[in-house]
């Protein structure tokens, strides 16, 4: 008989997978618009590779809301808690010792 160990997630695992995803975000769409601002400039509109970097990093955002997305869904059935209500409120319901 096979048994598996089932993972328990450090507070300061969690932390940093969160803030692994907000960096990962907050970059994306910052690299998104200056490289969209740069295929409207004069000098560079023409630039192909610039173009080029714009899409695969629209697709890159995608990717990483719809694993974000993903990610919250699995997490709240493993847990058996609205994660999506504690991100919108602000507050998270916690059980008391």
């Amino acid at each position: 008989m096979m048994t598996t160990k089932v993972m328990v997630w450090d507070p300061v695992v969690r932390i940093f997978h969160w803030a692994l995803m907000v960096y990962n975000l907050l970059a994306t769409l910052l690299l998104l618009g200056w490289t969209g601002y740069l295929t409207t400039t004069a000098t560079l509109q023409d630039v192909r590779w610039i173009g080029d970097l714009h899409q695969v990093l629209a697709n890159w955002a995608i990717f990483s809301v719809l694993l974000h997305v993903a990610g919250v869904f699995c997490e709240s059935r493993r847990t058996k808690e609205n994660l999506v209500k504690s991100m919108v409120t602000g507050y998270k319901k916690r059980e008391r010792p």
